[in-house]
């Protein structure tokens, strides 16, 4: 039985482990890739872009 208890402790270290990573990496990829297809798809024709290399371009398709 004392063996559980040691396993238990683990487990609950590794669910908090994963849970830090999820809220410091995975979560905030994901809101920055929802908030860059957004911006993707609002673009329109004739629409001025400034790339992030700094040309400047204008949208025709």
């Amino acid at each position: 039985m004392e063996g559980l208890g040691q396993w238990g402790g683990t487990i609950i270290y590794l669910a908090v482990f994963f849970g830090i990573i999820y809220f410091l990496m995975i979560r905030p990829q994901q809101k920055q890739q929802k908030q860059r297809m957004e911006m993707l798809n609002s673009v329109k024709v004739n629409d001025r872009i400034i790339t992030i290399g700094g040309i400047h371009g204008k949208i025709v398709k």
